[in-house]
């Protein structure tokens, strides 16, 4: 009642992705935000200072990879300081050993890599500009260090349940490198084409009329600090 369960931060509006069905790739959001490629450390850190208070959750996600950041551990590892529980969401092409190591040592809570394809054919077309290659061999040696560790992050792997794409398929080849997998809607945002989803069941069904009910839940905040 006194503060929001998660604070999703569009911490990076830089991305070293062209996935086709990207609301980002699709747009000019990105061009908007070239004031404010990145959050600065300055507003990061209240942010920070005040979920840390409520033990909120910080989902480093938005518009670009948070990889990417200058910042980007050096910032992490203030959040975790200040009392945040922390969940990122990258693609994983950046993801190495050793940040991985610092991660799980900061206590980490949550690190989702989003994956969408379980071949490099596929992988190709989902995440042009990526390496299927790369992406394989950084989750199975940061999935097998955390376990070596003992580290408590738990490791996701996700994919959007997109046409031309078996979800099914991706979930079975990454379930063995991850602690679960977890299926994304396919989202037009208002930007990209809803035949291009494999899932047209909407999240909340309308004969219900359940209130959705991440407005109670979460705050979304850009790169300028804006909510």
């Amino acid at each position: 009642a006194e503060f929001p369960m998660m604070i999703v931060l569009s911490f990076s509006y830089v991305c070293n992705a062209l996935c086709p069905n990207c609301p980002y790739t699709n747009s000019d959001i990105r061009a908007d935000y070239k004031d404010a490629k990145y959050m600065s450390e300055e507003t990061f850190k209240k942010i920070a200072d005040e979920a840390g208070q409520y033990g909120a959750w910080l989902r480093i996600s938005g518009g670009g990879e948070p990889l990417m950041h200058p910042k980007f551990l050096e910032l992490m590892e203030y959040a975790k300081a200040k009392g945040c529980k922390l969940g990122i969401i990258n693609n994983g092409s950046l993801m190495s050993i050793d940040k991985a190591k610092r991660l799980f040592e900061i206590g980490t809570d949550m690190l989702e890599f989003s994956v969408d394809a379980a071949s490099k054919k596929d992988y190709d077309v989902v995440r042009a500009g990526l390496s299927f290659e790369r992406l394989v061999e950084n989750i199975r040696e940061a999935y097998a260090l955390r376990n070596e560790m003992g580290a408590k992050t738990k490791i996701i792997a996700s994919a959007i349940n997109q046409k031309g794409i078996d979800v099914d398929e991706v979930e079975n080849f990454w379930l063995p490198y991850v602690d679960q997998f977890q299926k994304r809607k396919y989202l037009t945002w208002g930007i990209n084409e809803p035949e291009n989803s494999a899932d047209t069941a909407p999240y909340l069904s309308p004969e219900e009329k359940i209130p959705c009910p991440f407005i109670f839940e979460r705050l979304n905040i850009d790169s300028r600090g804006q909510v």
